[in-house]
C-alpha cells in the first residue's frame, strides 16, 4: 500500500484455503485503511496510497499471517490496532515490543485456570452445536442460554417477544448471564450465548479472569442460508428489526454488533466453510 501506482499479485489461489481466505481478508482490512483494492480469483490488485493511510482496527480472522502482515503496516501507520494479536503465538512468540495495542477486555495467555468458555456470535453461527462438542471433549457442563430462557419463560422465544417485546427478553437474558458469570459451584462449563448477549456490555466488561470468550463468525450470506434451512428459525429467531428482508436485517445488525463481538472476544473463528468438529478443534487448541 506504500508503493506508487498499482501492485498486481497473482498466482496465489491457495491463499483462499488457509486459516482464512487470506485474499479476501487482506482486501477487506486494507480497504479499512483507505487503500483501493480489487480481488482477483488468485490474487489482488492494490493501488498504492503512500502517506494517505487511515489508522483503523484490523481484524485478524484468527490468522497469524494476517496479524503479522499488518504489524508491518503498523510501523508506518500510527494508531493502527490489531485485534487478537495473540493469534501469532503459533508461529512467533509475543515480544510486547510492537507498540500495537490489542483490543480485548483482558488477555488470556494460557488456559490454565479457565473454568468457563463463552461462545458468542450472530444467529446460526453454530454456537449450540459447537458448544456441546467442546463440552463433551472437555468433560465440562454445557448450557445453551436460549434453551434455558425458553424453559424459564415457558414458551417459544418468538411468542414471548411478540407478547412482551425485546426489552422484556433482554431483561430475562441479562439476569441469566449475571447468574452464569457469578456461578462458582457448578464446575467448568461451556456456554452457548444468544446472539444479542453482547448488548449487556456492563456485565461483559467485568468478565471474570477465568472466562474465555470465543466469537464464531460468519458472513451475512452464510447466516441467511443457514437460517433459511433451519426449521427452528420461525420459533427461536424472531425478527430483530422491521426491515422485512432477512439479508438486509442481518447486515444491519452485524454492522452494529460486530464491534462488540470483536471487543469482547479473545478468539475469533471464521466458520463459513468449517464443519462443527473443525471449529471444536480450533477452540480446543486454546484449551490444551
Amino acid at each position: 500500500p506504500f508503493a506508487q501506482g498499482e501492485t498486481v499479485i497473482t498466482g496465489c489461489p491457495h491463499l483462499r484455503i488457509k486459516e482464512t481466505d487470506r485474499i479476501s481478508a487482506m482486501a477487506t482490512e486494507l480497504k479499512k485503511l483507505g487503500v483501493q483494492v480489487r480481488e482477483l480469483p488468485d490474487g489482488l490488485v492494490i493501488k498504492g496510497a503512500p502517506g494517505r493511510l487511515t489508522p483503523s482496527k484490523i481484524h485478524t480472522y484468527d490468522d497469524h499471517r494476517i496479524a503479522m502482515s499488518f504489524a508491518v503496516v503498523g510501523l508506518r501507520v500510527k494508531g493502527l490496532e490489531i485485534e487478537d494479536p495473540g493469534c501469532v503465538k503459533k508461529s512467533f512468540p509475543p515480544s510486547g515490543r510492537s507498540g500495537i495495542r490489542p483490543l480485548v477486555p483482558h488477555s488470556i495467555e494460557t488456559m490454565e485456570g479457565i473454568r468457563r468458555i463463552l461462545l458468542i456470535g450472530y444467529r446460526a453461527t453454530g454456537k449450540s452445536t459447537v458448544g456441546r462438542l467442546v463440552a463433551e471433549a472437555l468433560g465440562w457442563h454445557f448450557l445453551d442460554m436460549d434453551q434455558e430462557i425458553k424453559g424459564r419463560i415457558q414458551m417459544d422465544i418468538s411468542h414471548f417477544v411478540e407478547e412482551r417485546g425485546w426489552e422484556a427478553f433482554r431483561t430475562v437474558e441479562k439476569r441469566l448471564l449475571r447468574e452464569i458469570l457469578d456461578q462458582r459451584d457448578q464446575g467448568p462449563m461451556v456456554v452457548a450465548t444468544g446472539g444479542g448477549v453482547v448488548l449487556h456490555q456492563d456485565l461483559l466488561s467485568k468478565l471474570p479472569q477465568d472466562t474465555l470468550v470465543v466469537w464464531l463468525k460468519a458472513t451475512p450470506e452464510t447466516i441467511e442460508a443457514r437460517m433459511a434451512h433451519d426449521k427452528g428459525t420461525s420459533v427461536n429467531r424472531p425478527p430483530l428489526t422491521q426491515m422485512g428482508s432477512a439479508i438486509s436485517e442481518i447486515r444491519e445488525v452485524l454492522r452494529e454488533r460486530e464491534p462488540l463481538y470483536s471487543h469482547f472476544s479473545h478468539v475469533t473463528i471464521q466458520c463459513d466453510t468449517l464443519q462443527p468438529n473443525e471449529i471444536k478443534e480450533k477452540i480446543l487448541s486454546h484449551a490444551r
